[in-house]
């Protein structure tokens, strides 16, 4: 269970940060493009800084927003479905207990319908995230395990004073997990 919640938490920037600020009074591919390269150079990182993440998260999501996500995996039968809100996510990324290494990213936008006002739109997006999480295992003690998952997200934006926040996604997320290996 722990695993499937690192992984959730690494995926979950995806759904909870926000693009940069903008002086464009429309939202437009660009913008977007912008929000998921940023993201993309975040978690490209031997070790992703989890803290520039929260600021960012902060800064460019959405008060108030609802972030679903239902992930499945190699490692049990069972779905996780979880439910967050963006305080909810920036407090998950001072986790000590969980970090990220050598991780990359990479994302496809796969539709993006504007809202009328011209202000928002429903993106459409695969995100693919590979990397090495490491953390406590009960019975192992401190453990290195790699993954890949793959989420596919449908995520509301709006530009709010010129500035593009993510402000809500369902995400359905697969993992699949290597075999643990104890950090000696």
């Amino acid at each position: 269970m722990a695993v499937f919640r690192f992984v959730l938490v690494c995926c979950c920037l995806v759904l909870c940060a926000g693009g940069n600020a903008l002086a464009q009074q429309a939202l437009t591919r660009d913008m977007i493009n912008a929000h998921f390269d940023q993201i993309v150079d975040f978690y490209t990182a031997a070790k992703p800084d989890m803290g520039k993440i929260a600021e960012f998260t902060k800064k460019y999501a959405a008060d108030g927003a609802l972030f679903k996500m239902t992930m499945t995996s190699n490692l049990s039968d069972k779905v996780l479905h979880i439910d967050q809100t963006t305080k909810e996510y920036i407090a998950s990324l001072y986790d000590t207990s969980k970090e990220l290494y050598n991780s990359k990213a990479k994302y496809t936008i796969t539709s993006v319908d504007y809202d009328k006002d011209g202000l928002g739109a429903l993106v459409k997006y695969t995100m693919l995230l590979k990397g090495t999480g490491r953390m406590i295992d009960k019975e192992k003690g401190v453990i290195d395990i790699d993954f890949s998952s793959l989420s596919s997200c449908d995520e509301r934006f709006r530009l709010v004073d010129d500035v593009l926040k993510g402000v809500g996604a369902d995400c359905k997320i697969d993992a699949v997990y290597q075999k643990p290996v104890p950090v000696k």
